[in-house]
């Protein structure tokens, strides 16, 4: 939720939206969103749809920091191309420690300093009925 909508991470979405986004089954999306709200990481909006709560968007922005962090970090210094690096984030983003997280950003952001997560090397293209709701 939070790559797809970081310009307005306030933004709702639907969970026709969501598995459009990913590959996941309707069944996993169900488990992946009771998880998160009893963890209080998103909340549903009446009539608006799924969005991140205050707590899920800090989350959100962290993990997407650690893959983006390790992302720059195997294509800069292991020279792995731009796409072939997001299913090795997708693996360490969640277990990323602090320390080794501070030590790429001195490694990979000294020519972006201030940025807090720093630029996908992808595209991030939300297709069908989240793009739309995106531009709405």
């Amino acid at each position: 939720m939070f790559e797809l909508a970081e310009s307005s991470p306030a933004c709702a979405t639907s969970r026709d939206a969501l598995l459009n986004a990913r590959s996941w089954s309707r069944r996993e999306l169900r488990r992946a969103l009771r998880r998160a709200m009893r963890d209080g990481l998103v909340h549903e909006r009446p009539g608006a749809g799924i969005a991140l709560t205050r707590a899920g968007q800090v989350e959100a922005q962290r993990v997407v920091r650690n893959h983006r962090l390790w992302e720059l970090f195997l294509i800069t210094h292991a020279d792995i191309a731009a796409s072939h690096v997001d299913r090795d984030a997708d693996a360490i983003e969640h277990v990323l420690k602090p320390e080794m997280a501070r030590e790429l950003e001195q490694l990979l952001l000294k020519e972006q300093p201030g940025v807090l997560v720093p630029a996908s090397p992808h595209a991030i293209t939300p297709s069908g009925s989240l793009a739309k709701e995106l531009r709405a």
